[in-house]
């Protein structure tokens, strides 16, 4: 994991800050740094929303379904 000290919670839909949540809040903004960091992998082409993963892929926990 890595932590940054300009994290800002814009970077995802809706950022929770206490339970209950769900993976939908973590879904990336369009402004979130770590947009087409990851490497497509082959186990995960889809992701949550059912739309293929194209290369590079976004990280984090939306992206795998």
């Amino acid at each position: 994991e890595t932590a940054r000290a300009d994290f800002n919670p814009s970077w995802f839909s809706r950022f929770p800050t206490a339970l209950p949540s769900s993976v939908e809040d973590f879904r990336p903004g369009s402004n979130a740094p770590f947009l087409d960091l990851g490497t497509l992998l082959a186990a995960t082409p889809f992701d949550r929303d059912g739309v293929l993963r194209q290369a590079p892929a976004d990280i984090g926990p939306f992206e795998i379904d």
